[in-house]
């Protein structure tokens, strides 16, 4: 291209001297000597001619490529526009399995009467099984272990219908919160119900039961318990 553009100054050269020719004028041999070839000049004149033609397709073919840019600007917008919306289903998604994963909670009651001589220390037992999501309560041994980190509310309820049954909520071994259940005197006999509440943070392990303390008899239902120790995670 670099010897077209040079030769295009040079044919803006030439035509400015052609037009300043004399057509008119009958020249000398020794004037065309002096002057231009003509066929020279309209070689030149073509060779522009082309370095126009070309300069137009060149355009044209700019133009397209610049229209193809757009697209593939705006293609590559929608994608990414979609992918954003992926990722957000994505997550959305994740949250909710995650959320189902962590749904924990569990209900365990005593369906009939317990009337003993107590161990000291001796764990309270809830056997029968109201619920369970997510298998922290073992039924067998009375203990709730944490299956992940978070923060926790047990409750337990305790009935007594002779004289007094008391008993603490432990975890991990150490007494939280205790449950005095009291029987008064009352038209129908002695009875008695207390509860209470812990919401506490646990980590992956931690282990939870109620304790018992002090008393012989603990009063339940056999259609629906009285005495219940009961546990769901809330954060």
């Amino acid at each position: 291209m670099g010897y077209r553009v040079a030769i295009a100054f040079n044919s803006v050269w030439l035509l400015s001297v052609v037009t300043g020719l004399n057509i008119g004028h009958t020249t000398t041999a020794p004037e065309c000597n002096q002057g231009l070839d003509l066929s020279v000049i309209r070689s030149l004149q073509d060779e522009i001619s082309n370095l126009k033609s070309e300069y137009s397709l060149t355009l044209n073919h700019l133009s397209l490529t610049m229209s193809h840019v757009v697209e593939l600007r705006n293609e590559l917008a929608f994608l990414q526009t979609d992918l954003q919306k992926e990722k957000e289903l994505r997550l959305s998604v994740e949250k909710k399995v995650s959320d189902l994963q962590r749904r924990l909670y569990f209900s365990a009651g005593i369906m009939t009467d317990v009337n003993k001589v107590w161990a000291t220390g001796e764990k309270i037992v809830f056997p029968y099984l109201i619920s369970n999501v997510g298998n922290g309560y073992d039924v067998s041994t009375g203990i709730f272990t944490a299956p992940f980190d978070g923060v926790y509310l047990f409750t337990c309820f305790l009935a007594s219908h002779t004289d007094e049954i008391k008993a603490d909520l432990v975890v991990n071994g150490l007494p939280k919160v205790g449950i005095p259940a009291i029987a008064t005197r009352g038209s129908f006999g002695r009875f008695g119900a207390a509860g209470n509440a812990l919401p506490i943070a646990l980590v992956t392990g931690d282990r939870v039961w109620i304790q018992h303390v002090s008393g012989s008899v603990i009063w339940s239902h056999s259609g629906a318990p009285y005495t219940t120790f009961s546990g769901h995670l809330i954060a």
